[in-house]
């Protein structure tokens, strides 16, 4: 600690104090418990708010005695690994939530719970359970999934941009994300991932589909079959506001 300079100490009292005095609000007893699932994207959504608010706090602190700060450098342009990306996404996002509501208010409660919430505030999300799976009826010797989880839309983002997709068009696409799940299954000795994304209107799955085809080498299908998986990396299945992507390894 001695060898932090004395707006860098300043910064980081702020931001711990705007931190603590978040999570105190968020976290109160009789407040909302956290969903019974606790997925990647509730996590994310979560400490974006967190960190976002607290470095809100600090930044304006440093700001308003003489500091500068420029927010650019929480994106992940100098970075390459996937999780990082998401991490510095999930700083960013959560410290631009934070300024457009010109910071946390005591009587203001923040109840985010989804990165879609994060990325466009004001807008429903959807649901916070995750959507109904029967997919194991359709894999031949397959139990209940082994793994179950929702990335979510700032994951989705994230990887569109990995590969290839411009940011602003990202961002288009996954406006209209409202629910997803990805399950992992394991059937005869082969792992069958099925990754559901729901949107919010036949046209929005229709142009997210179109957009990962476009950039994911994929097989349109319009109906699952257990011996096509075995042949081709993955599989693209649209039915009205849901798509699906089944990859077989």
């Amino acid at each position: 600690m001695a060898e932090i300079d004395g707006m860098s100490y300043s910064f980081l009292v702020a931001h711990e104090l705007g931190g603590a005095s978040l999570r105190a609000r968020t976290d109160e007893p009789g407040g909302r418990e956290a969903p019974s699932e606790v997925t990647t994207d509730y996590v994310l959504a979560r400490r974006g708010i967190s960190e976002g608010m607290a470095s809100y706090v600090g930044y304006e602190y440093v700001e308003r005695y003489g500091g500068t700060f420029d927010p650019r450098v929480l994106r992940p342009e100098r970075t390459d690994h996937p999780h990082d990306r998401v991490a510095q996404w999930m700083y960013y996002e959560g410290y631009e939530f934070a300024k457009a509501r010109s910071g946390p208010s005591k009587h203001d409660p923040i109840d985010v719970r989804s990165t879609h919430r994060l990325l466009f505030p004001g807008v429903d999300s959807g649901p916070e359970a995750l959507p109904n799976s029967s997919f194991a009826e359709q894999l031949d010797g397959a139990s209940d999934p082994v793994l179950t989880d929702r990335p979510g839309a700032l994951v989705v983002r994230t990887a569109l941009v990995s590969r290839g997709v411009g940011l602003d068009r990202a961002e288009e696409t996954v406006a209209g994300w409202r629910n997803g799940r990805v399950d992992r299954y394991l059937a005869e000795g082969t792992i069958v991932s099925v990754w559901t994304t729901v949107w919010a209107n036949e046209t929005a799955a229709t142009t997210f589909a179109r957009v990962y085809e476009t950039n994911v080498p994929v097989t349109r299908a319009d109906s699952f079959d257990s011996d096509e998986c075995q042949s081709t990396e993955r599989l693209l299945l649209v039915d009205d506001r849901r798509v699906t992507v089944v990859r077989c390894s």
